[in-house]
Formats: C-alpha cells, structure tokens, sequence
C-alpha cells in the first residue's frame, strides 16, 4: 500500500486529472486501458480510484468484438444536426400540424418511413446513450455493410499519392459513402419511365464533393453529361483527381456554389460537411466562393435537364430559389438532402408541392447506422 501511496504522491497531478475526469462525465468513464510498464503498480493506483482497468491485448480479443457487435444492433442519433433536429421537435408547438403536411400525398412505403425516423428521433433524444435498437431487416444490412462493403474496399499504394478502389471506382481519399455506393442514392425507388428519360439528359451534381456521386452517374446512371458543383477549393482538388483516377470523359466539374443569387459567400471548410454560410463569419477554415444560380448556368450553357442531386449542409432551400424555372419549365427527376436542419425536413416538400407541377415525392432513407442522415425526397413527374 506504501509504494501506491507513494507512486500517487510522485504522480499527483495526473491521477487528480484523471479524478476530476470522472466527475465531469458524472462517473460514467468507468475504465481506463494499461498499455506500458509497471502493470501492478498501475493497477492499484487505478483501483485505488475505483476505475476499471484492462490490458490492450484484452481490449483487443474482446472489446473491438462486442463493439462491432453493438454497432449491428444500433441506430444512432449521432449527429449534431439529427440531435439538432430531434431537439426542435421537442420545443415546437407546431410539431403535428407540420407532421400531417408532411404526411399528404406520400405512399404507404414512405409514410411508414417518415414516421418511423420521426418516432426513433424523438425516443433517442429522450435516451441519454442517443440510440434505438434496430430491427431484424437493419441488423441483417448493418452485417451486410460490415462483411461485404467496407471489407471490399481496399487501398493501393501509387508513386505519390493513395489510391483507393471500391469495386472499380477510384478515390484519392477513403470517403465511399454508403448512401452512394451501395444504396446507389435510391434511384431504384424511381419508376422506370423516369430512369430512361434520365438516362438520356444531363444531370446535376450539386455539392459534388470529391466526385463519388459524379462517376456513379457517369458510369451507371446517365449517357450525358454531368456537371458536379463544388463550393470549396480542397473538395474540388480532390474531384479533379477522382475524374483522373477514373479516366472520366462526360464529367463537367465547377468550383462554384449554387444559390438564389449570384454573390460571393464565405464558406466553412469541413470536407464532406463544408456549408456557405454569411459573409460575415471570419475563421480559420473560412474560404469565400463565388455562387450562382442554376437558372442561369442551365440558360447559359442551353442545358437539357434530366435530373438534380442536391445536397449543399442546409442550403437546400436557398438552391432552389435559383433553380426555380429550370425545374418549373423541364421538370427533372429530383433528389433533394432533407437531413441538415429542422426547416428543411419539414418545409421543402411543402414547398415542391406548392408549386403543383406534378411532383410525386418519396422518402429515401439508406440504412447507415444513423437515424436520419442522408434522408432525402426522392422527386419525379409521372
């Protein structure tokens, strides 16, 4: 006991930042992992302060296991814009009339969805571990994502630079979205008249990123061309290596942002959840970008419209403003990110209907491991 006194005394102030630790996360930091010398000694100053501790070689023959294990089991409210969400629906007083709006004119199929992800939102917000259990068809394509799609992709070392391949396609970077690849953006929920018409038209890749979703369309969707907007100057670096790595010939990339005006924005740098924002914000990972609108791009350039993916953090409904008479006068194919905030989930597909084009609207919802990420309205004129 003298020598744990005396190791404590000699360590004092980190065995107390490990105390304080605990007690800001309400005692629920329960464990620690033991990877250097000393290991009896060590595991007495951390009983001594009630924490449990393991080897690393246990942690690896069994935690990894039972984590991969939970995670199958599991629907999550992990991201800060689905808690955003849930936590909106809790305070809105409005909530019902907003839900039965919502509600008009969906199939039986997306109607069922709709409230299923709106039930999970509001139960894990409620849960302080921000899950759901998932049911038995989510535990099989959870298994399914972890053995037959991550496991098939694999990296190749180049001169210079990685390269990484997912059953032919090509990225600079790991970043196979599941929604894209996979799921295939859930074009299959389109009826079949659609698919041809788009088939033979141009589309529109707005948010492009680093061009995953650009040659999907290139190589499985469209015979035309593509042309994929990317906002911020590092995604759209990347997308021009994508179009190299997969020897692209039908892609159009454009370092530009789609909006409501043209204006220069200023943008928040984060990868795949970079946003335009106000001019206003000043940071670190702040660029500015020029934005303009679809309407006069597609005049412009005498574009023939077969279909729109848009998926711009939350500038959604600003887009739209700006692509108002191209959809009105060619009314392609839509598919539409509802997942970045509260008004854009409820208030788009309102929005969509106003317009009384014809639009039938269907809810897509890849199973990912989230609740409601990736949720989007999948928009066409039959």
């Amino acid at each position: 006991m003298y020598k744990t006194y005396k190791y404590i005394k000699n360590h004092f102030e980190h065995y107390k930042e490990i105390f304080i630790f605990k007690k800001l996360c309400f005692l629920r930091i329960k464990t620690t992992f033991i990877l250097g010398g000393g290991l009896e000694l060590k595991k007495r100053v951390y009983s001594f302060f009630g924490i449990k501790w393991y080897t690393f070689s246990f942690v690896k023959n069994n935690f990894f296991k039972e984590l991969k294990k939970f995670n199958s089991c599991c629907i999550r409210l992990d991201s800060p814009m689905s808690f955003e969400i849930a936590k909106m629906m809790t305070m809105d007083k409005e909530l019902f009339l907003k839900i039965k709006e919502f509600d008009k004119n969906l199939n039986q199929e997306s109607r069922m969805l709709f409230y299923k992800i709106i039930s999970r939102m509001l139960l894990a917000y409620q849960n302080p571990n921000r899950f759901v259990l998932a049911d038995d068809n989510e535990k099989n394509e959870l298994k399914n994502i972890q053995n037959n799609f991550f496991s098939e992709i694999f990296r190749l070392e180049d001169n210079k630079d990685p390269i990484f391949c997912y059953k032919g396609y090509f990225l600079p970077i790991r970043q196979f979205e599941i929604s894209v690849f996979l799921n295939k953006h859930g074009l299959y929920l389109f009826e079949e008249l659609t698919l041809n018409s788009i088939k033979n038209k141009d589309i529109i890749d707005v948010g492009g990123f680093i061009g995953d979703s650009a040659i999907f369309f290139e190589k499985e969707v469209t015979l035309k061309n593509i042309y994929s907007f990317e906002a911020t100057k590092s995604n759209y670096d990347l997308m021009l290596k994508t179009l190299k790595l997969n020897n692209s010939s039908r892609i159009i990339p454009v370092n530009k942002g789609l909006g409501s005006k043209n204006e220069i924005l200023n943008i928040t740098v984060n990868g795949g959840g970079s946003s335009l924002i106000s001019s206003s914000v000043n940071g670190d990972n702040i660029e500015q970008c020029e934005v303009i609108t679809l309407d006069d791009f597609v005049k412009e350039h005498n574009i023939e419209v077969g279909f729109i993916k848009v998926d711009i953090e939350g500038f959604e409904q600003e887009f739209l403003k700006g692509a108002i008479n191209t959809i009105k006068t060619q009314k392609p194919a839509m598919l539409i990110s509802i997942y970045h905030n509260y008004s854009d989930f409820f208030q788009i597909k309102p929005l969509i209907e106003s317009w009384d084009l014809g639009y039938k609207i269907k809810i897509f919802k890849p199973v990912d491991g989230d609740i409601s990420t990736e949720t989007a309205l999948l928009c066409e004129v039959v």
